[in-house]
């Protein structure tokens, strides 16, 4: 099969007519109240699955041995691409909801349907009305689904680590839960900011590292920038791989056959 670098709008619209699917799949389902926990999971695979397996996207992960499936905690990324969803899916594997901009919800079906799944907005505009927004995020934390959060909040067009929002740390030192960073490399080259038309063939590859435990933080502003700090050096760390040895870190490819 030729291989292209090139954006084709092709397989982008092939992509929008796919989560097309899934929502309207998933919205149909709500109408009759034939969903439950199962089916919207469900869902999400079939999301991410297919645009990996679309796009041809080669993603390779690279894990900590301590990597906290089924427990709570809050995930935290650099944030390239509109492309880090389904490989920030791909590469948890485990029932995740996700903090994403406010916009998203006035789009119809598929506002109803992110509501529905537990997915949190966020008015970014509005600093007080955000952090009262991601507090509704410990419902699902609460109830041992994980969050991910982009603290970035908007895309880096640079590949560098920009100024990070403190609500989603906050929320980790509220709720005792652990922070897991993870960085993401390569989805700028399937989807770059600003871009419309996405590319075949790409290779991403992700770095989970170990739990930052939030424990004996306290929720002010003290407590905040400790646990930023601690998140941007280990964040670093894994964008350099240094002082993380390859014996220490599990690899795998995740499938994307439904």
């Amino acid at each position: 099969m030729m291989r292209s670098n090139k954006p084709s709008i092709w397989l982008t619209f092939k992509m929008f007519v796919h989560i097309a699917t899934v929502v309207v799949s998933l919205w149909l389902r709500m109408l009759v109240g034939k969903t439950n926990a199962k089916v919207e999971n469900e869902h999400i695979v079939w999301f991410w699955k297919g645009l990996l397996r679309m796009s041809r996207t080669r993603l390779h992960v690279k894990r900590a041995s301590r990597f906290p499936i089924g427990k709570m905690c809050v995930y935290m990324s650099n944030h390239l691409s509109h492309m880090d969803i389904p490989v920030v899916f791909a590469t948890i594997q485990d029932p995740v909801r996700m903090v994403l901009k406010q916009e998203l919800m006035q789009f119809p079906l598929f506002g109803p349907v992110l509501s529905h799944l537990g997915f949190v907005a966020i008015d970014r505009q509005n600093p007080v009305q955000g952090f009262k927004q991601l507090q509704q995020a410990q419902q699902s934390v609460t109830q041992g689904i994980p969050i991910w959060i982009a603290p970035e909040g908007s895309r880096s067009r640079t590949n560098q680590l920009a100024r990070m929002r403190r609500g989603g740390f906050h929320l980790a030192i509220q709720l005792g839960v652990p922070i897991v960073p993870i960085w993401i490399d390569g989805t700028q080259r399937i989807l770059p900011p600003g871009g419309r038309a996405v590319c075949y063939d790409q290779t991403v590859t992700t770095y989970v590292g170990d739990p930052i435990e939030t424990r004996g933080l306290q929720p002010d502003r003290a407590g905040i920038a400790q646990l930023m700090e601690q998140f941007r050096a280990r964040l670093m760390q894994l964008k350099l791989r240094k002082g993380i040895s390859s014996q220490g870190l599990h690899e795998q490819q995740p499938s994307t056959r439904s």
